[in-house]
């Protein structure tokens, strides 16, 4: 960055720097030791009898084979969706799918240790560039309602730091976009992958 870009750099990183206390003041606030043990006693009381229930060969296992093909079907429409018109909502919700189907697979997979791991190491992947990309996002519009904002539309209006800063923050994003076609393309159109232990999808197919 030049000297004006890093002039703004620091005052954007002190301005976040105060609102990152306030929020962890009020994490810890929220995560004491009395909250802390009612959701304890919560989760007691909803596990109690649940977990003898759940072992391999069971309804439960089936019902959770069902639950993450609806969850890999969905997140790949939606991958499909932000391959094909590429946008902040689109983005944000291949996000929470990816998510749901990572968080389901590594549950059933927890049951099942033979399970392969390639398609839960492929999902981290995929989540953390989405996730960089709408950190970067969430960034650049802090950063215009922070510097300027009465006129949050008006980029013109911004400082040559703060702009210097802003065409970063989007070169940075849109290597982001790309990876994340590179990534998600062939599996969003590929069909269905059905988990077998010790193989490994081949996301190409079809």
């Amino acid at each position: 960055l030049g000297p004006e870009a890093r002039v703004a750099a620091a005052l954007v990183q002190s301005l976040l720097q105060r609102r990152l206390q306030r929020l962890e003041g009020r994490a810890a606030r929220r995560c004491a030791r009395d909250e802390r043990e009612r959701l304890r006693s919560r989760f007691e009381r909803a596990w109690e009898g649940v977990a003898t229930e759940l072992r391999p060969g069971t309804a439960a296992l089936e019902a959770a084979r069902m639950r993450l093909q609806v969850r890999r079907d969905r997140a790949r429409a939606a991958l499909r969706e932000a391959v094909e018109a590429p946008g902040e909502a689109r983005f944000h919700a291949a996000r929470l799918a990816v998510k749901r189907w990572r968080y389901v697979l590594e549950r059933f997979a927890a049951s099942e240790p033979d399970t392969d791991r390639y398609e839960q190491r492929w999902l981290r992947s995929v989540q953390e560039t989405l996730g960089r990309i709408q950190d970067l996002a969430v960034l650049r519009d802090c950063i215009t309602r922070m510097v300027a904002p009465d006129t949050p539309s008006e980029p013109t209006t911004l400082s040559a730091g703060v702009r210097g800063l802003l065409i970063d923050f989007e070169a940075d994003r849109a290597r982001c976009v790309s990876e994340f076609g590179r990534l998600a393309a062939a599996v969003a159109h590929a069909p269905p992958v059905v988990l077998e232990p010790r193989r490994v999808p081949r996301w190409g197919e079809g």
